[in-house]
């Protein structure tokens, strides 16, 4: 999808011929012929491409190394269930049933919600279903639910917080949500989480309900990181829920200083995919914690099939747009995951943020060729060793280069040749052995 053109598209008269390339958002309003032939010829080729990625979308992921990594879909409605499954898709790892409450007069009732929630349900045949609470206020008002005025409402009443605000919508909502058959497949997650005190308040009233619907176990609930609090505190808040979900949607956009649907939204993408490796590197301690205490962490977001980072900092779930679903599969089962963990780290250590979009369109090569360029800078190593080496041996002698001294010097060198070199491959494999940022052992692994 291509967004943000601005007023510029009132001067295209109608009838133009254009060439619409989203994913590097380009928009050619006099294209020349060649440039429609060539268009037309990648159309062709993504067209095979994808006929040829809907085939294998169906087995499970694995990544080059065998680290299974789980694909979910993104969801709004039954019909993109049906979509999600014959791509592929193992589930829905986010359904946004704001738009149930969305573009109508009043509330929807507790029975129509469960229909909707049972239908999707039914569509999975089996799969789990995330189902996010009504994520409304802010930027997505309703006719029926007045707020005040706020300067920035993206930060205002929005999420749980109009949740706790209005109990009779959350009420309807939470025992659509557990009437649902089978039960157990239904997760609940609860948006822009900013304190565990809104989790607490969540899970009580959740609890009441069971009781009073007289279900027995308790329904697993969890919380999305997608604002900076929520960030700061996911340690604190794993104590409260069954799972974390990281909503980069919201969270970079912020963490870059704009309002999701600022008017100034392209740059705040650009910027906020900039930062977005410093983000994800960031939250490998929120996901070494979900590991410790046997918590499960994904990543849900438009267009994570361009981020390869996510994998080398500990996700394993992700949750994307159905149509990206087999398109992602095959990206995984190319990548090795140590290599991505490398790639990340990389990235946040020498502040390559700045160039995100440039990394993203070269990172599946250097993945690829990474381990080559690995073992020439091994070679490279010992080959400088050794006139150094002889110099050394030669070091508190009166006649430094004398020929003769420097060519038993370079025997010596020649019949430890074996050592050197192992030394050599063993402290130029990078990755392998680490040092300090800075030291003389890092600048040499460099």
């Amino acid at each position: 999808m291509l967004v943000g053109l601005g007023g510029a598209l009132r001067d295209i008269v109608d009838g133009a011929t254009l060439v619409i390339d989203a994913d590097h958002g380009r928009l050619e309003t006099a294209p020349s012929a060649a440039a429609i032939a060539e268009a037309q010829t990648k159309v062709e080729a993504r067209l095979v491409r994808g006929a040829e990625q809907r085939a294998a979308a169906h087995a499970d992921c694995y990544a080059r190394d065998g680290v299974r990594v789980e694909v979910f879909a993104n969801l709004g409605n039954v019909t993109e269930a049906a979509v999600a499954v014959d791509n592929g898709a193992e589930g829905c790892g986010l359904l946004r049933t704001e738009f149930l409450f969305i573009g109508r007069d009043t509330a929807p009732t507790e029975q129509e919600q469960f229909q909707c929630y049972q239908e999707i349900t039914d569509a999975l045949a089996g799969r789990p279903l995330i189902l996010r609470l009504m994520d409304v206020g802010g930027d997505k008002p309703l006719q029926y639910l007045p707020l005040a005025h706020e300067d920035n409402p993206a930060l205002g009443l929005r999420g749980v917080r109009t949740l706790l605000a209005r109990p009779d919508l959350m009420r309807d909502q939470l025992r659509a949500a557990l009437r649902v058959q089978p039960y157990g497949k239904l997760r609940l997650l609860i948006p822009m989480v900013t304190e565990a005190a809104e989790i607490v308040a969540v899970r009580e009233t959740c609890d009441r309900l069971r009781e009073e619907l007289r279900i027995g176990d308790r329904i697993d609930i969890g919380a999305m990181i997608e604002t900076p609090a929520a960030a700061l505190i996911a340690a604190s808040l794993l104590r409260e829920v069954d799972f974390l979900s990281i909503g980069s949607n919201d969270l970079n956009p912020i963490h870059a200083g704009h309002g999701p649907g600022s008017s100034r939204s392209c740059c705040a993408q650009r910027r906020a995919a900039s930062l977005g490796t410093e983000i994800d590197c960031r939250g490998r301690r929120r996901r070494e914690c979900c590991g410790q205490t046997g918590r499960r962490v994904r990543r849900c977001g438009r267009r994570p099939c361009r981020r390869t980072r996510f994998a080398g900092v500990g996700v394993r779930e992700l949750s994307v747009v159905p149509g990206a679903v087999p398109a992602i599969k095959q990206r995984i089962r190319a990548l090795g995951i140590l290599e991505c963990r490398e790639l990340a780290l990389r990235c946040l250590e020498f502040r390559i943020g700045c160039r995100g979009a440039c990394l993203d369109r070269r990172d599946l090569m250097n993945l690829r060729f990474g381990g080559l360029q690995q073992f020439g800078r091994a070679l490279m190593l010992p080959i400088a060793v050794l006139p150094i080496a002889g110099l050394l041996l030669r070091l508190g002698q009166p006649d430094l280069f004398n020929w003769t001294a420097m060519a038993a010097a370079g025997d010596a060198v020649f019949t430890n040749l074996g050592l050197l070199f192992a030394v050599g491959v063993g402290v130029g494999w990078r990755g392998r052995i680490t040092a300090p940022p800075g030291s003389p052992l890092w600048w040499v692994i460099w």
